[in-house]
């Protein structure tokens, strides 16, 4: 029961079941297992990982086991233990396609894209209809004629006999091929059939995602300062998916100085326990609980930057209780930004992403919250453009670094030369220089985003940007 709620994305009520199932047999290797996949796909990777070790625990020998908690570590950004547990899996089972694809993925994670691609094609040797290792292909395409070999490749795949998932995959991969091929008529189709898959499976969260930022911006009135250093080292980069942030995380993150937080949901943790029993009565700032949820010592000098791309919801809790911290929020041309969330196949948390109509009316609340909170903090809110910096980089992370009062280093300019990992959708372009290639794409698909376009302009936010 358990294994079919989640097929069906009812996670809430395949934990329910599954931890019934444990109950019943606590020494069944497989449902624990089960329990840990559940936990994942809720982004709970605490219990998550707890679930998958316990499976291991009474099956040392189970290769899903040691693959499901590569994935899990993958998650968690400890990209060296999640190597070691993908590479137990795959002694335990050599022929284990969906292992050298994740094996892929971490060593993309970690910076070596020729090695992933190696993973990538040995998992195709193994199993041709993979619609995974494909779809992880065709995300770091070299050429027209790589592109045009995946296609013929994939012609060769029945669909009947393949599972949503894979279908979801394979529809992506074409996608991109096409695109690399400059089809883009052909990759609109598959862009569509991909994303209609996802929403059949994955419904959209925007109406709950919309209140969510509605509610807090409510009470975001209720939050006052008693941090000692009013949040001056906090750094939090703030936007939708696709804005450009990995790009700036990835610059700022050179400093020396500078601890990389990645997507962490710490200050939301936080925020939730500013009211809780204890926390009345020993009455520790957001700051305080925030440094705990991230395991960072209160007296630590580094500068901390969060990319978790929603506190966009809560930038007036952040500056009311920490009125010293940092806010940088990401755009772009929002007609790109909502083309390329609709190419990136985002996971759980961003379903909205596979509608062109909840993508632009996700990205008009978050715009309206935004300027909103820019009349309240004008100071304490940088607002950077992804064309601006691609068109005018040194200028613009001049100007940014100045405003954050960091010292210049060159190392700004080529930030994918950081060996540091990446583990977002822009892992691929992160690898890269710095470049415009995107600007403007949507123009290619003008035709697919006519109905964001049309809700964009009713919004009356973006006249001069479409």
């Amino acid at each position: 029961l358990g294994v079919i709620y989640k097929e069906k994305g009812q996670l809430d009520q395949a934990l329910e079941a599954t931890l019934k199932a444990i109950e019943l047999r606590p020494d069944d290797a497989d449902t624990y297992l089960n329990c840990g996949a559940i936990y994942k796909e809720k982004k709970q990777l605490d219990q998550a990982l707890a679930a998958t070790l316990k499976a291991i625990e009474l099956e040392h020998g189970n290769s899903c086991a040691h693959f499901d908690l590569g994935s899990i570590l993958f998650y968690q950004c400890q990209h060296d233990q999640a190597l070691a547990a993908t590479l137990k899996a795959i002694e335990l089972k050599p022929d284990y396609a969906d292992a050298y694809t994740l094996l892929g993925i971490i060593e993309e994670a970690k910076g070596d894209l020729s090695k992933a691609k190696y993973r990538f094609n040995r998992s195709l040797d193994i199993n041709p209809h993979q619609g995974w290792a494909y779809y992880a292909t065709s995300k770091n395409l070299q050429s027209t004629l790589e592109a045009s070999s995946i296609l013929n490749q994939m012609k060769g795949i029945s669909e009947i006999t393949l599972s949503p998932e894979d279908c979801i995959f394979l529809a992506f991969a074409k996608s991109n091929c096409y695109h690399k091929l400059d089809e883009f008529s052909s990759s609109a189709k598959y862009l569509s059939i991909a994303n209609n898959i996802k929403m059949h499976f994955q419904p959209s969260e925007k109406d709950a995602l919309i209140a969510c930022a509605e509610r807090l911006l409510e009470s975001g009135n209720d939050y006052f300062s008693n941090s000692s250093s009013g949040g001056k080292a906090r750094i939090f980069i703030v936007g939708v998916p696709r804005c450009g942030s990995t790009l700036i995380e990835s610059v700022l993150s050179i400093n020396p100085l500078v601890v990389d937080l990645g997507e962490t949901t710490a200050l939301s943790q936080s925020v939730a326990g500013l009211n809780s029993t204890d926390n009345i009565l020993l009455r520790r700032s957001l700051e305080e609980l925030y440094l705990d949820q991230l395991n960072i010592p209160r007296a630590a000098t580094e500068i901390t930057i969060d990319k978790n791309l929603t506190n966009y919801m809560r930038v007036g809790i952040i500056l009311r209780s920490m009125p010293a911290a940092k806010i940088i929020h990401c755009r772009r041309n929002p007609l790109d930004n909502i083309l390329s969330m609709y190419r990136s196949n985002l996971t759980v948390g961003n379903n909205y992403t596979s509608s062109l109509e909840d993508s632009a009316e996700v990205l008009i609340s978050q715009e309206k919250a935004m300027r909103y909170f820019k009349e309240l903090f004008p100071s304490s809110i940088y607002t950077l453009n992804y064309e601006s910096v691609v068109n005018e980089t040194q200028n613009q992370i001049h100007e940014l670094t100045a405003w954050l009062k960091l010292d210049w280093n060159d190392g700004y300019l080529q930030p994918y030369k950081s060996t540091r990992s990446i583990n977002t959708a822009s892992v691929v372009q992160a690898r890269q220089p710095i470049n415009n290639k995107s600007v403007g794409g949507w123009k290619n698909y003008a035709e697919m985003l006519e109905p964001a376009r049309r809700l964009l302009v009713e919004s009356g936010l973006f006249e001069h940007e479409i």
